[in-house]
C-alpha cells in the first residue's frame, strides 16, 4: 500500500497491555500523504495507544508500522521522521517561546545560525511573530497550542501527530483553533493525524475520519460518508445524532428488506442495508433531521405512531421527543413556528421515506 500514495500504514497492528488487556488488535489502516486523517471513537478505544505506537513511545505486540516504505517498530522516538503535538502542549515553563520551539533542533546539533532562521520562520506559519521572547504563562491557551506546533513543525516531520491538542481550550478557542489548524495543514501540505473523542471536531477538520471502537477500526470514510453511510449500529449512533431503533426483519429482497419496528410493517432500500443481515433482530437508524410528524401523517413510506413526552426550542431548531411503548425517537422539526404545535402527551405519528434510514446488524 505504501507505494500507492500511502504515507503511513499499519498492517495488523496489535497492542496487549502486560494485564492482558488488548487495546488495539489487528489493525490495518493506510493514510495517505498530505491528507488531515482523525482518529474518532469514545475513551478506551485504542485510539490514543495507537498513536503512541506510531509516534514510538509505546511497542506495538505485533504488527508492522511503516512511513515512507520504512519499517519503524524498532526505531526510537527521537529518529522517527514524526512529530507530536499533546493535548497538554509540554512547553517548558522556564523556557522562552523561541528556545522551546528551537529545543529539538539543539538536540539534532543543528547550527545556532540555522536555528536563528527556522524558529522566526515557524513563529510566522503560526502567526506568532514577534512572541519568541515571551514565557508560556505569559501566552494564552490557543498561542499556546500554536507554540506546541510551531515547535513540532521546525522539525520538518513527515508526519504530525495531535492528541486531542484542542482538549483544554474553551469552546469557541476550540472551533477558531479548528479552523486555523486546518488552513494550515492545506498551505503546508504535511500529512496530520488527529486523535479525538470529539465527532464535531473530527466532521469539521478531516479529510478522512478512522472511527475506533474496542480496539478495531469501525469504519474509514469521509465525514460525509460517515454522516450518510455508516456502515454499522456503532457509527450510526457516535457520528451526528441518531435514533437507533430495536426491530426485527421478516424479509430481505432485491428490493430492499422489510421490518417490524413496534407492530408496524417498515421498508428499507436495498442500498441502506447492512451487508449480510439476515432475518432476526436488528437495529434501525434514522436521524431527526429526515423524520417529518403530524397527527395523522401522509405522503410517507414509513409511519409509526407515539406519543409526545418532550419538546425542546433549540435554536434553528425545534426537537420533539416521541415515546413509544418499547423506546422514543427525537425527530427535528426545522420550522421554528412549529414550535408550540404539539403539546404532552399530545398522539402523533412520525414517519420516513424508506431511502431514509438504514439497517444494521444490532450491536
Amino acid at each position: 500500500m505504501e507505494g500507492n500514495g500511502y504515507q503511513l500504514v499499519l498492517r495488523g497492528l496489535t497492542k496487549v497491555f502486560g494485564n492482558g488487556v488488548v487495546a488495539v488488535e489487528r489493525l490495518d489502516l493506510a493514510v495517505r500523504k498530505g491528507e488531515f486523517l482523525t482518529m474518532l471513537g469514545p475513551s478506551g478505544c485504542g485510539k490514543t495507544t495507537t498513536l503512541r505506537m506510531v509516534a514510538g513511545f509505546e511497542m506495538p505486540t505485533d504488527g508492522e508500522i511503516l512511513c515512507d516504505g520504512a519499517r519503524l517498530n524498532c526505531v526510537p522516538p527521537n529518529r522517527r521522521p514524526i512529530n507530536t503535538v499533546f493535548q497538554d502542549y509540554a512547553l517548558f515553563p522556564h523556557m522562552t517561546v523561541f528556545d522551546n520551539i528551537a529545543y529539538g533542533l539543539r538536540a539534532k546539533g543543528i547550527s545556532s545560525q540555522v536555528i536563528r532562521a527556522e524558529v522566526p520562520r515557524a513563529l510566522e506559519m503560526v502567526s506568532l511573530s514577534g512572541m519568541e521572547k515571551r514565557l508560556p504563562r505569559q501566552l494564552s491557551g490557543g498561542q499556546q497550542q500554536r507554540v506546541a506546533v510551531a515547535r513540532a513543525l521546525v522539525n520538518k516531520p513527515s508526519v504530525l501527530l495531535l492528541d486531542e491538542p484542542l482538549g483544554a481550550l474553551d469552546l469557541k478557542l476550540r472551533k477558531h483553533m479548528q479552523i486555523v489548524l486546518k488552513a494550515l495543514q492545506q498551505e503546508l501540505g504535511i500529512t496530520f493525524i488527529h486523535v479525538t473523542h470529539d465527532q464535531e471536531e473530527a466532521m469539521t477538520m478531516s479529510d478522512r475520519i478512522a472511527v475506533m471502537h474496542a480496539g478495531h477500526l469501525e469504519q474509514l470514510d469521509t465525514p460525509k460518508v460517515l454522516y450518510s453511510r455508516p456502515a454499522t449500529a456503532f457509527v450510526a449512533g457516535f457520528i451526528g445524532d441518531n435514533n437507533l431503533l430495536d426491530c426485527r426483519v421478516t424479509e430481505i429482497g432485491p428490493d430492499g428488506a422489510c421490518v417490524e419496528l413496534l407492530g408496524h410493517p417498515v421498508h428499507v432500500d436495498t442500498a441502506n442495508v447492512a451487508r449480510g443481515l439476515a432475518p432476526g433482530p436488528a437495529t434501525l437508524a434514522v436521524r431527526p433531521e429526515v423524520i417529518q410528524i403530524g397527527a395523522p401523517l401522509s405522503g410517507v413510506d414509513n409511519v409509526v405512531e407515539g406519543v409526545v413526552e418532550q419538546h425542546i426550542f433549540a435554536g434553528s431548531e425545534v426537537r420533539v421527543l416521541v415515546r413509544f411503548s418499547e423506546g422514543s425517537a427525537i425527530a427535528n422539526l426545522r420550522d421554528q413556528g412549529q414550535f408550540d404545535l404539539y403539546s404532552r402527551g399530545d398522539r402523533v405519528q412520525i414517519g420516513w421515506q424508506r431511502g431514509d434510514a438504514m439497517l444494521h446488524a444490532s450491536p
